[in-house]
């Protein structure tokens, strides 16, 4: 949805007097609240700001704020001018393209992605977000030549901007014994990198528990063979004997006879 009217908006921006402000402001409230109504019951006529309802910012980083904007065929604009708005309807101007202004709060902050005349958009990126950026925003169309029509969406977009997530942190200390009965202490205090080594110590303590498992496995299996063998081995010399005795007390029990 949008408001459309046939008038500047310059002298809400910048003007003279204090008196020809207050009658200019007047005068675009009036019109405003005119064309609300012909809008909400006559249609926007085929002019249409595109804004989604709601983005999302992170503090300290930054934002798109996406608009579009279409106009009947028959309007063929000598250039078209970008405004946006910040907290309500008629709410203050933080920025304007042509004129090279941006509100003090913003100052610096604020880059102009739009291509008004050839791709009919006129979207923002609002850099180093702030917890007092989140309000919201509306894009406002001044098309000039001819009529002079200006249009803004209605609902414009809702930025909310939320603290950063807090990286999980973890401690490594690697501790070691000189020849001089010193202990060295080597800390990593790092968001990913103690966590890898912390991982990488892990892997390497349970490779070595098992290689350890397994040699332990098998010295046990080497150890059980070779008692099996030597108790074969006694097991064949205990018969052996048995034999060669039973074999002698039989030569003697015939030599008696």
């Amino acid at each position: 949805s949008v408001v459309r009217q046939g008038t500047r908006p310059s002298a809400v921006i910048s003007g003279g007097g204090q008196t020809h402000r207050g009658v200019a402001m007047a005068v675009t409230l009036g019109l405003l609240l005119l064309q609300l109504t012909a809008a909400l019951t006559d249609g926007n006529n085929g002019f249409l700001v595109d804004q989604p309802p709601r983005v999302y910012g992170v503090e300290g980083g930054s934002v798109t704020l996406p608009c579009s904007f279409s106009y009947p065929d028959h309007v063929r604009p000598r250039d078209i001018d970008v405004f946006w708005r910040a907290r309500e309807f008629h709410g203050p101007f933080i920025f304007n393209h042509t004129q090279a202004y941006t509100h003090s709060h913003y100052k610096g902050r604020i880059t102009f992605l739009g291509s008004p005349v050839q791709d009919h958009t006129a979207s923002i990126r609002l850099d180093h977000l702030t917890r007092n950026d989140s309000c919201r925003y509306f894009c406002r169309i001044n098309i000039l030549g001819g009529s002079n029509d200006i249009f803004q969406s209605i609902s414009g977009t809702l930025l909310s901007v939320r603290a950063p997530t807090a990286r999980p942190s973890v401690a490594v200390t690697v501790e070691s014994t000189t020849p001089r009965g010193t202990s060295p202490r080597l800390s990593f205090f790092e968001g990913g990198c103690g966590l890898v080594l912390l991982l990488q110590l892990i892997s390497r303590m349970v490779v070595l528990l098992l290689l350890l498992l397994i040699a332990g496995v098998v010295i046990c299996i080497s150890q059980r063979e070779r008692k099996r063998k030597a108790m074969i081995h006694q097991e064949a010399v205990s018969s052996r004997t048995q034999q060669e005795t039973q074999q002698e007390r039989t030569e003697l029990n015939k030599s008696h006879f």
